[in-house]
């Protein structure tokens, strides 16, 4: 990795850190009140819709995973991986 860009990726960890470190109260906050159980039904029902076909038991699918590293998210093999402050930001506009 150059020398800018790891620069570069220390400067957006931080740059999250101090956002997160800014509206701490807020995101805990938001994190015990948020209806994670809705969320997870209506994106089922998203994907049922997108696919034509039933999501139920039988289909498997990928673990989700909330840190606080740097504003973006990111789907891998063995599961997706999002910012929860960024999830934050999104989900409050």
């Amino acid at each position: 990795m150059s020398n800018n860009t790891l620069l570069l990726l220390k400067k957006l960890i931080l740059i999250n850190y101090m956002d997160v470190n800014e509206h701490f109260d807020s995101i805990r906050s938001f994190r015990c009140i948020y209806d994670f159980s809705t969320l997870v039904e209506k994106s089922k029902q998203g994907l049922s819709s997108f696919l034509g076909i039933p999501i139920d038991s039988t289909i498997k699918l990928k673990p989700v995973y909330f840190f606080f590293i740097l504003a973006d998210g990111a789907a891998k093999e063995d599961a997706i991986y999002i910012d929860f402050n960024l999830f934050f930001k999104q989900s409050e506009a």
